[in-house]
């Protein structure tokens, strides 16, 4: 059987990006899960629809914690380079985007916020929407991306997408931010630990009523099976997880609003 160039174009496409896989074999990740009890967030879901018309997605509401949270703890927001701790000057979020390619196929492309902790909640879901439909020739990045895949012999092409890793500035140029929201809920995946090659990798599963124990009492209540996956190299435990408690935190009190001030 003949190989069509399409076979060829998308095993090309594995073969290059699987330099990102070993860029996550190669450090110690440390993943901390929880089973959020959202209803408070259900309820500005349904506060936000009224007052603006636009129902904010549970990614984007994800987004902004973690956002709001990096506000608040600034020396988790780096890039690791060669082993080394590099404060970002801005919280950027960074979303894996699903998104079919003529000669790919279905592909998932990183798509970057700006600034996203002083994004609302409605800002960000309407951008994860435009993300989801502009034209992908529209987005340099992309286009860049797919250029290098199609074109550039393999073993340069990984080189290439490993500089980041060796410079700050190829960093907040190709990267984006210190961390990544991915989540397969929508294929009906309950929960999920993911690790990819950013300092924090954020995932969630599939948002539905489980038993959770209030006052006592054993209730259904709308649940969101959290995960934080964190590089050692950024920091040590606890405050890894002092900064994931500030991210449930927002998420059990649907509080998206300005970063507190962390006590001496």
């Amino acid at each position: 059987m003949t190989a069509t160039k399409n076979q060829i174009t998308n095993q090309r496409f594995w073969n290059i990006v699987d330099g990102f896989v070993h860029e996550v074999i190669d450090k110690d990740a440390v993943v901390f899960h929880s089973l959020i009890d959202i209803s408070r967030t259900e309820d500005f879901r349904r506060k936000e629809q009224q007052d603006s018309g636009v129902k904010p997605s549970y990614t984007a509401l994800v987004i902004k914690a973690v956002s709001m949270a990096l506000a608040e703890y600034p020396e988790v927001n780096c890039m690791v380079i060669r082993n080394r701790r590099i404060p970002l000057e801005k919280v950027n979020a960074v979303i894996a985007v699903e998104r079919e390619v003529p000669d790919l196929g279905q592909i998932v492309l990183s798509a970057y916020m700006d600034d996203t902790d002083k994004m609302s909640a409605v800002e960000i879901s309407e951008k994860l929407r435009e993300f989801g439909t502009i034209e992908i020739e529209k987005v340099p990045l992309w286009n860049d991306f797919l250029t290098l895949i199609r074109k550039v012999p393999g073993p340069v092409a990984r080189f290439l997408l490993k500089l980041p890793t060796y410079s700050p500035t190829l960093w907040r140029k190709w990267r984006g931010g210190s961390f990544v929201v991915t989540s397969p809920a929508k294929y009906g995946v309950d929960s999920v630990s993911a690790v990819w090659h950013y300092p924090l990798t954020i995932a969630f599963g599939l948002i539905k009523e489980r038993p959770v124990v209030v006052d006592g009492q054993v209730v259904a209540r709308s649940t969101l099976p959290f995960t934080l996956a964190w590089d050692r190299r950024l920091m040590p435990g606890a405050p890894a997880a002092r900064f994931f408690n500030a991210i449930v935190t927002r998420l059990e009190k649907a509080d998206f609003g300005e970063p507190k001030h962390q006590e001496d």
